[in-house]
């Protein structure tokens, strides 16, 4: 199941699509199809940005 990583200017909400590749959804259609998380709970952009920076590498 694809799921959103972060939420972007614009209303824009990045998705991975079960590891297989990553695009940039608009909020309507990322809604509209009901992925998850629910748009308010993705974290910004910087946000995930930041916290991939300080995770530690497996």
């Amino acid at each position: 199941m694809p799921n959103g990583l972060y939420r972007d200017s614009g209303g824009w909400v990045h998705v991975n699509f079960d590891g297989k590749f990553e695009m940039s959804l608009h909020r309507s259609d990322y809604e509209d199809h009901e992925y998850r998380p629910k748009f308010e709970s993705l974290p910004t952009r910087r946000e995930y940005e930041k916290a991939r920076k300080t995770r530690p590498k497996a």
